[in-house]
């Protein structure tokens, strides 16, 4: 298992026109300046679904009132547990100019290119369209 420590918590958030929440990276090591779901860090003693639900507030300012978790992808090093929530509400708006080069809406079927390419394959294989 690995250390709560190293657990992340990404969140796919959809709204009613079936596209996904993406920020652009900027100011990273990984995956700069690609498009990414929103999440972080989990803190230690902190269950993951609760991770993200923060992360999606700090990151966004929206708040989620329910999410489902959908796989979680262990490695050697890191583990991270994807959830994805189409009950939220607020208005996204960039709450971390620092890290977040901006905030966009994407169809769940027609990812852009510079999306980080675990997310497509997530979206391919556990996100069920509806």
């Amino acid at each position: 298992m690995v250390p709560e420590s190293k657990l992340g918590a990404i969140v796919f958030v959809i709204n009613t026109s079936n596209q996904v929440l993406l920020n652009l990276r900027i100011n990273t090591w990984y995956e700069p300046n690609k498009l990414a779901l929103i999440g972080g860090n989990v803190d230690i003693g902190e269950p993951p679904e609760e991770t993200a639900k923060r992360e999606v507030f700090e990151e966004t300012g929206i708040t989620i009132k329910t999410i489902r978790h959908l796989v979680t992808i262990p490695s050697d090093t890191y583990e991270v547990h994807y959830f994805i929530t189409r009950d939220w509400h607020g208005e996204p708006t960039n709450k971390e100019p620092h890290r977040c080069g901006g905030l966009s809406w994407h169809d769940l079927n027609n990812l852009p290119e510079d999306t980080i390419d675990e997310i497509k394959e997530i979206v391919k294989t556990h996100v069920t369209f509806r």
